[in-house]
C-alpha cells in the first residue's frame, strides 16, 4: 500500500514539474502571439538592422558604378572613397544591433532560430564590409600608386561581393517577418493607416524592382516600369486627403503622418526624376547613385509613418493599427566575368610612374578657371583638380602656372608658379566655388599674365575651364585671334554635350586650340595634351 501511494505521490509529482517547466521554459515560445505584440518587436529587429548598417554604408554609392569605370579598368586617379570615422557610429550602432537580437528570441517558435541565425550572419557580413572600408581607405587616402592597383581591384570585388549577400540576407529577414505576419492580419482591412501603407509599400516594392532591373543593366525593361510607378505616384498625389481620411494631422512627436506621406511622394518623384536621367545619359554614375539615396530617403519616411501610426492617442479617429517597418538596403552594381580574373590592361595616356615630361617644351599654362556655383558638382571643378594634383607628380620645376578665377568678378590666384611646391598645389585644390560668371574680365587678366614676362621657348597657352557657353565681346575675340602664333586658347568643357557651344568652339577656332569635354575618362589625357608639346 505505501508503495502504491509512494508510486502515486512521484508520478503526481513529476506530472506537476512537466506543467510547471512547460509554463517557464517554454512559456516564451509557446505564448499566444498577437499582431499587436509581434510588430513592435520585429520593427525593433528591423531598427537595429537599419541603423547597423546605415552609417558604414548609405554614404558608399561611389564604390559602384564610378569605380567600376575606373579602377576596374585601369582608369587614373581615384581618391573619392568616403573619409569617415566609423569608430563613433559603429559604438551605437552595435548597441541597436544587440537590442536586435535579445528580441528576436521573443519571436514565435521555429523563428527565433531562423532570424537568430540570419542575423549573426549579417554581423559577419558587416564586420567584413568594414574591413574592406577600412583598407580601401587607407589605399586611396592620396593618389593610388599602379602597384596598388590589383590589390585594390580585388579588394573593390570583394566589397560588391560581399555587399550583394548582405543585401540578399536582409531581403530574406524581411521576408521572413513577412511570412510570420500572414498569420497576424490586420484586424481592420479598412483602418486608414492600412490602406495608405499598403499603397506606400506598393511604391516601395516596385522602386525595387526598378533597382534590380538597373542594376543588372536592364534599362528598357526598368523605364517600362516607371511608367505604372509613375503612375501609381500621381494617384498618392491626387488622393491624398481621401486616402489619410481618419488620420489627423497633429499633434505627434517628430512632425505629423500627413507630412511624412507627403515627403514620401515627393522623394517618389525625385526618385523617378533621377532614374529617367540614367536612363538617358548611361555612362552618368551620379544619377544612378542619387537614385539609391532617394530609395533610403523613401524608407526612412516610411518608417516615419510607420512610427507615428504606433503612438495610441486620441488623435487616431481609427484603431492604430500594427505596420511593419523596411529595411535599409543597398544596391551595388554586379561584377562583370572580364573583370574577375584581374588581367593586367594597357594604359594609354595614363600616370605612371616611368611617365616624364623630357622632350617637351617647358610650359607656362595659365588657367581660366570659371569658379561658379555650377562648378560645384563631382564631375565639374573637383574632377578638375583630381587631373591637377595627379600631373603634378611629373611636372618640372620650370613648368610654371598662372591662375585666374572668375565668377562674380575675376582675380589672380596666383602667377608663374610650379604645382610642383606643395603650398602652391594645395592653394589651388582648396578654391571653392561661388556666384555667377563673369568671363570678359577674366579673359582679360589672363592674357595680362600670358603676356607678363613672355617667354617664346616656353609653350604658352590659355585654358579655359567651364561648364557653360557665353557671349564674349568682339574686341576679346579678335584679340584672341592676333595672339594665336604666340598664345594658344584652349576651352575645358565641363557641361552636357547637348548645349549649344558655338561661342566656346568659335574661341578656340580664333585661339589655335581645342576643345574638349571633359570627362572621366579622359581629364587626366586631355590636360596631357595641353602640356605636352615638341
Amino acid at each position: 500500500m505505501n508503495s502504491l501511494k509512494n508510486n502515486f505521490l512521484k508520478t503526481s509529482f513529476c506530472f506537476f514539474l512537466f506543467l510547471f517547466i512547460s509554463n517557464t521554459s517554454f512559456g516564451q515560445n509557446q505564448k499566444k502571439h498577437t499582431r499587436e505584440s509581434l510588430v513592435p518587436i520585429i520593427n525593433t529587429i528591423v531598427d537595429g538592422i537599419n541603423v547597423h548598417m546605415f552609417r558604414t554604408r548609405a554614404r558608399n554609392h561611389i564604390y559602384s558604378e564610378y569605380l567600376k569605370k575606373n579602377i576596374l579598368k585601369n582608369k587614373p586617379h581615384i581618391s573619392l572613397f568616403v573619409k569617415d570615422d566609423f569608430k563613433y557610429h559603429l559604438e551605437k550602432d552595435r548597441e541597436g544591433f544587440r537590442i536586435a537580437k535579445e528580441n528576436v528570441k521573443l519571436l514565435p517558435g521555429k523563428w527565433a532560430k531562423i532570424v537568430e541565425k540570419d542575423l549573426l550572419e549579417i554581423e559577419k557580413f558587416q564586420n567584413k564590409e568594414i574591413r574592406l572600408n577600412k583598407e580601401l581607405l587607407e589605399k586611396t587616402a592620396k593618389s593610388i600608386k599602379v602597384k596598388d592597383r590589383d590589390f585594390i581591384k580585388k579588394s573593390l570585388i570583394q566589397l560588391i561581393q560581399n555587399t550583394n549577400k548582405h543585401d540578399e540576407l536582409v531581403r530574406k529577414v524581411h521576408s521572413d517577418f513577412e511570412t510570420i505576419l500572414e498569420d497576424y492580419p490586420h484586424p481592420d482591412s479598412n483602418n486608414s493607416w492600412v490602406r495608405s501603407t499598403n499603397y506606400i509599400q506598393e511604391v516601395l516594392k516596385k522602386s525595387e524592382n526598378i533597382l534590380d532591373d538597373l542594376k543588372y543593366e536592364k534599362r528598357e525593361i526598368a523605364l517600362q516600369k516607371l511608367v505604372a510607378l509613375d503612375s501609381l505616384r500621381s494617384f498618392l498625389e491626387k488622393n491624398q486627403i481621401e486616402i489619410l481620411n481618419g488620420i489627423k494631422k497633429y499633434p505627434y512627436y517628430g512632425g505629423h503622418p500627413h507630412s511624412n506621406y507627403e515627403m514620401f511622394v515627393i522623394m517618389t518623384k525625385k526618385f523617378i526624376k533621377v532614374i529617367r536621367e540614367n536612363s538617358h545619359y548611361r555612362r552618368n554614375m551620379t544619377n544612378h547613385n542619387t537614385a539609391i539615396s532617394e530609395y533610403t530617403n523613401l524608407v526612412k519616411y516610411y518608417n516615419s509613418f510607420v512610427d507615428q501610426a504606433m503612438i495610441k492617442d486620441n488623435n487616431h479617429n481609427t484603431p492604430s493599427a500594427s505596420l511593419l517597418k523596411y529595411p535599409l538596403k543597398k544596391y551595388y552594381i554586379k561584377v562583370s566575368e572580364e573583370n574577375s580574373n584581374f588581367e593586367k590592361e594597357n594604359l594609354p595616356n595614363q600616370i605612371t610612374d616611368n611617365l616624364k615630361m623630357d622632350g617637351f617644351k617647358e610650359n607656362h599654362l595659365i588657367i581660366l578657371l570659371d569658379i561658379s556655383r555650377s562648378m560645384v558638382k563631382e564631375e565639374r571643378l573637383p574632377l578638375f583638380k583630381k587631373a591637377m594634383e595627379e600631373i603634378a607628380s611629373i611636372m618640372r620645376k620650370e613648368d610654371i602656372y598662372s591662375v585666374v578665377l572668375f565668377s562674380d568678378k575675376a582675380e589672380t590666384l596666383f602667377e608663374q608658379k610650379s604645382i610642383t611646391e606643395k603650398t602652391v598645389l594645395n592653394k589651388f585644390l582648396n578654391v571653392k566655388s561661388f556666384g555667377k560668371t563673369n568671363i570678359n574680365l577674366g579673359i582679360e587678366k589672363a592674357y595680362s599674365l600670358a603676356n607678363k614676362k613672355f617667354d617664346i621657348s616656353k609653350n604658352t597657352r590659355i585654358l579655359m575651364v567651364t561648364d557653360g557657353d557665353f557671349k564674349i565681346s568682339n574686341d576679346l575675340n579678335e584679340k584672341i585671334k592676333m595672339e594665336k602664333q604666340r598664345i594658344q586658347f584652349s576651352v575645358f568643357n565641363f557641361g552636357k554635350k547637348n548645349i549649344k557651344i558655338s561661342s566656346l568652339q568659335k574661341l578656340t577656332k580664333n585661339g589655335n586650340g581645342n576643345h574638349v569635354y571633359i570627362t572621366n575618362e579622359n581629364h587626366i589625357s586631355a590636360l596631357l595634351n595641353e602640356l605636352r608639346k615638341k
